[in-house]
């Protein structure tokens, strides 16, 4: 879907749209509102001056309730003010901000319901509103085990602009961004506020269709042109008081075409659906991501003579209720699941928490809530494919949380009591299944997980390992400041196999070069299908492939190693602990189930490691230390040893 026009400011902003600027913008404007809707002239008389009424430089109105920070420090050009300041706790809640940072973590991060990422870094001044940076008037900093943020800046990321009215500051929620998308049959107009956008459709003649949105002032461009649209022009007038703002959106349609009444979403976003008009202008699409790679289930056997048995797809369960409430303590979820399902959870190293159900759908809508609540400040319930619902908890510090299944489905409570935080995941079935599914088996991480049938490998090659260099030849991977992932990828493995083989083991490479392992042009699937063959075919005990990480803003950083099949976890944990130690220097990111296709097929124990973020300045400058990249194989190599001890003397009939 092509967009014909993102948010006011960004750098795409100019390339979007035809801004037009009338020799009097303001009466141009008016001009375009039915005559009802154009504001009598004032009388000439003057109201007497009122005097400015004195408030604290930290108080502000907010919805017609005075909001006063109380953890604050002056600083140049704002005031920090505490994370954990119990005004800014409650604001965030009412905007429905989840924060994650805890003490001597480097970067705070807080997601909007849309959502967009707010990143701030300990000590430095520029912050990232998802992919566009800024600065800040000064650098967060820690004091008394709290992150102290700049005020106003914060306060504008989220959609408030602190507005002067006589003498009283107020938090004047905005409309901040106007997306036109193209679609099929027209354009979808959805724009973005601080809070929950609710419009409502005016009348207007000749081809102008106008919403009026209560209670919101907005920095949007007031007037502009819309190229290749349903919408020819767009126009936002301001109109109310400081604390009782009113904006008011015309939208001028192209010739043919018609809108709807919108309709407000989830996410604080008011959608326009437009029909008709011009086919849209479209500008050069990035590429498409391919599609997902799916296992595909071997066919079963068949006896002569008999019918092929017809494929059928596993019956999916529905998710028909979360409740969620407070007791003795604890706070409790009861999630009701109809039919039979699996479920995963994961605690995330920033007091995340989330459990996975499938395949299963959710009646009725996704929920997002900020309970009052000493160990939950965030409840998330939506669909997160067509077959996985995912019930998420940002919790209030690191929490006990124990999942059961249950007779409706599946009991968590969120306790006082402190977590076991090296537990980070588990699973189990729901429904019949539960009352025949075997115990559950403790790795030697202590994470639980039901045995997989035909999951288990005996390697013809014990001391096989084969190592998978990432990317490689047409694929170049992540590419930042001159550093490109291949070559950083085929260093490190190729520093990880001579260690190995000093040690003793075999050690094969998926690739030694910079080049395809399938061929150049090959599909996604069949370039990985090649690397998971090299270890399969050649009965590998251990797979590891070697990967560098980015993100699309350079805030996050650190190191994640993946798994996926039960019998992966153990060996993930032992190469972990490795490579986050504080010689290496980088961010412990987590042991992280993901099914990513090398280690999801690969039929021994697998692993894919992210060393670092290429895209974050800290960690490039380790990635470009030949002495930093030495000491990763080194923690590899040690960490296979840890799980696997030394290779097998090889017997006379391996050798030969």
């Amino acid at each position: 879907m092509s967009r014909c026009a993102v948010q006011t400011g960004s750098a795409a902003f100019a390339a979007a749209l035809l801004a037009v600027c009338a020799p009097s913008l303001a009466r141009a404007a008016q001009s375009h509102l039915p005559q009802s809707h154009v504001a009598p002239p004032r009388a000439t008389q003057r109201r007497p001056a009122q005097p400015r009424a004195t408030q604290s430089p930290n108080t502000f109105w907010f919805q017609h309730q005075r909001v006063t920070f109380t953890r604050v420090v002056p600083e140049k050009g704002d005031v920090a003010v505490a994370l954990h300041d119990p005004a800014l706790q409650s604001l965030l809640t009412k905007v429905g901000v989840a924060v994650a940072w805890n003490p001597g973590e480097r970067y705070v991060l807080l997601t909007t319901p849309e959502p967009r990422i707010i990143s701030f870094s300990i000590g430095d001044p520029r912050y990232d509103l998802e992919d566009v940076s800024a600065q800040a008037p000064f650098a967060p900093f820690v004091r008394d085990n709290d992150a102290y943020l700049p005020l106003q800046t914060l306060l504008r990321a989220l959609y408030l602009e602190p507005k002067d009215d006589r003498g009283q500051m107020v938090l004047q929620p905005q409309i901040a961004v106007a997306d036109i998308q193209s679609t099929r049959d027209g354009s979808l107009l959805v724009m973005h506020a601080a809070l929950p956008l609710r419009g409502k459709r005016m009348s207007a003649p000749n081809g102008r269709v106008i919403y009026d949105f209560s209670g919101f002032g907005s920095t949007l461009q007031r007037a502009r042109k819309v190229r290749g649209s349903a919408i020819s022009e767009l126009d936002v007038l301001m109109g109310g008081t400081t604390r009782d703002p009113d904006t008011k959106v015309v939208v001028f349609l192209a010739p043919h075409a018609n809108a709807d009444d919108g309709k407000s979403g989830q996410h604080l976003d008011f959608s326009i659906a437009l029909h008709g008009g011009p086919p849209p202008f479209r500008y050069p699409a990035p590429p498409s991501p391919p599609p997902p790679i799916r296992q595909t289930t071997p066919a079963p056997e068949v006896t002569p003579g008999e019918e092929s048995p017809q494929p059928s797809e596993p019956p999916i369960a529905t998710v028909s209720d979360v409740n969620a409430q407070p007791s003795d303590g604890q706070y409790n979820i009861d999630v009701t699941v109809q039919g039979n399902a699996s479920y995963e959870w994961h605690r995330l190293l920033d007091d995340r928490w989330y459990v996975d159900v499938h395949p299963a759908v959710l009646s009725g809508g996704p929920r997002d809530e900020s309970p009052s609540s000493p160990q939950v400040a965030s409840l998330r319930v939506h669909q997160l494919s067509n077959s996985t619902v995912r019930v998420a908890l940002t919790l209030a510090g690191q929490k006990a949380v124990d999942v059961v299944p249950s007779q409706n489905g599946l009991s968590i409570a969120v306790k006082d009591t402190p977590a076991d935080i090296a537990t980070r995941s588990g699973s189990g079935t729901i429904g019949e299944a539960a009352a025949v599914a075997p115990a559950p088996v403790p790795t030697a991480s202590g994470w639980q997980f039901s045995p997989r049938s035909g999951s288990s490998s005996v390697p013809t090659n014990p001391r096989l390992i084969v190592i998978d260099p990432g990317h490689g030849g047409s694929d170049t991977g992540a590419q930042s400041s001159g550093l490109v992932e291949k070559a950083i990828t085929l260093d490190i493995s190729s520093r990880l196999r001579s260690i190995l083989t000093l040690r003793g083991w075999e050690v094969r490479m998926t690739r030694s070069g910079d080049s395809d392992v399938y061929g150049p042009g090959a599909s996604d699937r069949d370039e990985l299908q090649a690397r998971v063959d090299v270890a399969n075919n050649g009965g590998a005990r251990l797979f590891v492939s070697i990967h560098v990480n980015s993100f699309g803003n350079s805030r996050p950083n650190g190191t994640t190693t993946y798994y996926y099949k039960p019998e992966d976890l153990a060996f993930a944990d032992a190469i972990h602990r490795r490579l986050v130690t504080e010689d290496l220097g980088t961010k412990d990111d987590g042991v992280v189930k993901e099914s990513l296709y090398v280690v999801h097929h690969t039929t021994m124990p697998a692993v894919l490691v992210e060393t670092a973020f290429l895209s974050n300045p800290d960690d490039r400058v380790l990635l470009r230390s030949p002495d930093w990249l030495q000491k990763v194989a080194h923690a590899i190599a040690d960490g296979i040893g840890d799980y696997a001890g030394s290779p097998r003397r090889s017997s006379q009939s391996e050798q030969r």
